[in-house]
């Protein structure tokens, strides 16, 4: 058969193919339920779009019925057919109408048993179904992965067609031989799946939905046999001005250049197969997408990008606009920067992690952080579409390059890591390293290479070399490296003394990981990329119980599930300005729960605050809780006449109206055309607001007094006015 565009009726009725046969080299039939469902409700969310698109059919100029049927067809053809990606074959000469996949098995697989599900309830589709899916009474799919799976699938058809039951009370069920046979049991497991799935549609017109499924899902046949049609496939492709998914495009050509290195054909097969693996294994981790294509894609972008930082390529950077206008890096530009061998080391790298990362947790009463960060870089190639060559000399690609220091970083160590007994911890010690990294927003791009082969050189707990500044950097993306390689050598240094003895070194590592994963001293960004030196001094005789009580009293000032905490807001007005201006400038606008910044005294390019450093030392030497040492530090009372500045003032309200200071946000505000304070008449009228005066009901400090206060404040004002 030719390379081109096919339905799945235009596969099976096509005087070249007598028969598709999935090959004794292919791997079982192993799609799970997620997949089978997530075929089903792609094809069947297309198919809604293509019941609802006949008033979407442009009129044209005739009388001919049978012209304006064609070009309804060919609209909706066009329009709102349902591709499902590639299918490889090869044929031999020995076997004359037959073809061999070597990928796509497993969605023929489920198409054809969509269709069984469809046909079994349905007789007037039964004469269809055999028209078009047997050839002189023999199956046109036909499974010699094992001579089992091949007579099951024969029997379990037929039995279907005739409105059998329980298959496994068949006579012809060979349960000794059958129960164990992974094929067969997961051809079962799908069929009641997809029955069910299709009993759920109500309203399904299964009729409908049949022809659907035959006329209007499509796929891109690619025969493996004839390299050249590597080149008719793009010509026929860009004729029709349509695209084909872009992992199946790249395989395309990547298997076609097999070829040139002379009989490689069994080679081409095998990396056919593990293909498919590949295509599984995003499938397998696709979070709430409905199909996996996206994930490979950005996955086969990110490798692609990465192979063009390690070889120096300045060359062909796609801009912010031009990534915009294509949606996406073009192929023939990946394909640059891609062979399949390269593909393979850096799948296998991401497939590490994920098997691997279980085995790690075992050792740790706490690990939570590795289930977040492997989740993180999926949710990155499942849910963003990433500019993976955008320059990264440019300031303005922050996000993109936060991202590739991120993931480019773990897989370019992994791939590199020697195989050994330490490789699997020292992997998820980088991944723990450059999820700080990515969580502090570092964006030291081209420090990324230097730095694995520091740390492979070297090993994890060895001290590494300070960086400098990168083009493009701004002044907090140099103190945000300069931090994190800071933070991590101080670490390094501390488990480097237990290297030999590995239950101290896991609980020195957990009693750190505790203290840093907190949602505010794990959130760097914008702040200095610090994420424990804020609370502890990093040195080489720290203890246990100093890590622990530290993240004792930072978790009970900080419970992690509250989102206010007003008291810690009343209780650092006796410590110092703690508060941040925001905007809108033209007034006073302060707001007192900016809690990353707080806790790291961080003020930017004012003067360097100790607010928080104080209160929290003095905390961590209180014998008592922190409801006790808030109630302690109350007792401190201040006068009207003491309160002199912002600090005291706000003081002395808070003493008076406690938490209800903050009840329409947590914010302060001073507008100078207001007039002054009742209570302060040198300073403007002190304000809750939620943010800003739009919206809400920002509310004076005074007007939230208790009447008997107004009332003596009042009578002073009398006082003075008389005096």
């Amino acid at each position: 058969m030719k390379a081109g565009k096919y339905t799945v009726k235009e596969l099976f009725v096509n005087r070249y193919l007598d028969q598709i046969v999935i090959p004794e080299i292919q791997r079982d039939y192993v799609w799970e339920k997620e997949q089978v469902t997530g075929l089903f409700n792609s094809i069947y969310h297309d198919f809604l779009k293509f019941q609802d698109s006949i008033k979407d059919v442009p009129k044209i100029e005739t009388t001919d019925e049978d012209l304006m049927r064609a070009f309804k067809e060919f609209y909706q053809k066009r329009h709102f057919s349902s591709n499902i990606g590639f299918i490889y074959a090869y044929n031999d000469e020995q076997s004359a109408g037959k073809y061999f996949l070597i990928d796509g098995q497993q969605r023929i697989t489920t198409i054809f048993l969509l269709l069984l599900a469809l046909t079994s309830d349905e007789e007037d589709l039964k004469k269809e179904f055999k028209s078009t899916y047997f050839e002189d009474n023999n199956l046109k799919v036909d499974y010699k992965v094992r001579e089992a799976a091949h007579q099951f699938l024969s029997a379990f058809v037929e039995s279907k067609l005739k409105g059998a039951g329980d298959i496994k009370a068949a006579s012809w069920y060979f349960k000794n031989q059958y129960e164990s046979d992974t094929t067969i049991q997961s051809i079962l497991t799908n069929f009641r799946t997809l029955k069910n799935v299709i009993r759920a549609q109500e309203n399904l017109n299964r009729k409908k939905f049949y022809s659907y499924l035959e006329d209007y899902v499509s796929f891109w046949y690619f025969d493996t046999n004839v390299s050249e049609q590597g080149e008719e496939l793009y010509i026929y492709m860009n004729a029709r001005g349509e695209q084909i998914q872009g992992n199946e495009n790249i395989k395309a050509d990547l298997l076609g250049r097999l070829n040139s290195h002379g009989n490689q054909e069994d080679l081409k097969k095998d990396y056919g197969a593990r293909w498919e693996d590949w295509q599984d294994f995003f499938w397998q981790n696709k979070g709430e997408n409905e199909n996996a294509d996206s994930g490979f894609n950005e996955f086969l972008s990110c490798v692609s990008g990465l192979e063009k930082l390690l070889e120096n390529s300045s060359e062909n950077f796609y801009s912010k606009e031009r990534f915009e206008e294509h949606g996406q890096i073009r192929t023939s530009d990946l394909l640059k920067n891609l062979e399949i061998h390269k593909i393979e080391k850096y799948l296998n790298a991401l497939q590490f992690i994920a098997n691997e990362k279980e085995e790690f947790q075992k050792k740790y009463s706490y690990s939570n952080w590795v289930d977040k960060s492997f989740n993180e870089i999926l949710r990155i190639f499942n849910k963003e579409k990433t500019n993976w060559y955008a320059d990264y000399n440019d300031s303005n690609r922050a996000t993109e390059r936060n991202r590739m220091v991120f993931i480019w970083s773990i897989l370019y160590y992994t791939v590199n890591c020697p195989s050994n007994d330490q490789k699997r911890d020292n992997v998820f010690r980088l991944l723990r390293r450059f999820y700080l990294r990515y969580s502090n927003f570092d964006r030291s791009v081209k420090s990324i290479k230097p730095t694995i082969k520091q740390i492979l050189e070297k090993g994890v707990f060895e001290t590494l070399e300070t960086t400098s500044g990168e083009e493009g950097d701004t002044e907090e993306d140099v103190l945000t490296s300069t931090n994190n390689l800071w933070e991590e050598n101080a670490k390094s240094q501390i488990f480097s003394q237990y290297y030999k003895d590995p239950i101290i070194l896991r609980k020195f590592e957990e009693a750190i990981w505790k203290i840093e994963d907190h949602k505010f001293n794990l959130d760097g960004r914008g702040v200095g990329g610090t994420n424990i030196s804020h609370l502890i001094e990093l040195k080489e005789s720290i203890s246990l119980s100093e890590l622990d009580i530290v993240h004792k009293k930072f978790f009970e000032v900080f419970p992690a599930r509250e989102k206010n905490y007003h008291t810690v807001q009343n209780i650092l007005l006796l410590f110092g300005k703690y508060w941040h201006r925001v905007t809108p400038y033209y007034y006073e606008n302060y707001q007192f729960d900016n809690w990353k910044r707080i806790i790291r005294d961080y003020t930017g390019n004012e003067t360097r605050r100790t607010t928080f450093k104080n209160f929290f030392r003095e905390f961590l030497q209180f014998s008592g809780s922190f409801n006790e040492f808030a109630s302690e530090k109350s007792l401190q009372k201040i006068s009207i006449e003491e309160a002199t500045d912002l600090r005291s003032q706000l003081t002395w309200y808070n003493q008076k109206l406690g938490n209800m200071m903050w009840s329409e946000g947590n914010f302060i505000a001073l507008k100078d055309w207001e007039g002054p304070d009742k209570v302060f008449p040198n300073s403007h009228k002190i304000r809750n607001t939620k943010g800003n005066f739009k919206g809400g009901n920002p509310t004076s400090l005074f007007s939230r007094l208790p009447s008997k206060i107004k009332v003596e404040i009042s009578n002073q004002e009398e006082l003075v006015k008389t005096e």
